[in-house]
């Protein structure tokens, strides 16, 4: 086990990207078949050094996993392990100050068939409690208010399709927590991020809502 992680951690290459308020280090393995390249911030002063050890943690420990879920992938015998296998992990930034930072990671692979997977999610933390901001508990949302904000999120996102879409979609969001998983805040209010598959089909592609802070603190009562 010894040498297998040493042997793993040689193939890490890092660099930095520098911002004056953070860096973006990267986790990387390139070769002719499989492409593993993840990106996290670190964020520059001491208030943020637990935080950066937590999200350092975080992605080193999902970059392991789809790594070697790529190698197994690479290796089995169709069609498809002749492409390239790739995971692509980047990150932007939606808020950085001195109570919390809220950032949402995207995220871009393929293991073999039709097409590729796309995928957004979100960490956000509160620098004064060190906890992750869960939605739930940092707005005391309760599941009955669920309702309005998913109703909110329906009108957005159908506004959003009549721009691009000519067919008539219909659907609802699901009244659960975890629909609304993925989210960003700052201060100018809350990024809603529903990702492909989770409400609507694959080639509709994900969506992202955003909720002025007055208008969701209204819609959550």
């Amino acid at each position: 086990m010894k040498k297998i992680m040493i042997l793993f951690f040689s193939i890490f290459i890092f660099y930095k990207i520098y911002s004056t308020d953070f860096t973006k280090d990267t986790f990387k393995y390139e070769t002719d078949k499989i492409k593993c390249i993840y990106e996290y911030p670190k964020f520059n002063g001491e208030r943020y050094n637990e935080v950066n050890n937590i999200i350092k943690e975080k992605i080193k420990n999902m970059f392991e996993k789809d790594y070697s879920e790529l190698v197994k992938s690479s290796k089995e015998d169709t069609f498809f392990s002749k492409l390239t296998f790739f995971s692509d992990l980047s990150c932007s930034i939606f808020a950085l100050n001195n109570d919390y930072i809220s950032i949402r990671f995207y995220n871009e692979s393929y293991a073999g068939g039709a097409h590729p997977s796309h995928n957004y999610f979100s960490f956000n933390y509160d620098l004064n409690s060190k906890k992750e901001i869960d939605l739930k508990e940092y707005y005391k949302l309760k599941k009955d208010g669920l309702k309005k904000l998913a109703d909110f999120c329906e009108k957005d996102i159908k506004n959003q399709m009549k721009e691009n879409i000519t067919e008539d979609i219909q659907f609802s969001i699901p009244l659960d927590f975890e629909t609304f998983e993925v989210f960003n805040i700052n201060d100018k209010g809350i990024y809603f991020t529903f990702n492909e598959y989770s409400i609507l089909p694959y080639y509709l592609g994900s969506y992202t809502v955003f909720i002025p802070q007055e208008n969701f603190l209204e819609l959550i009562k």
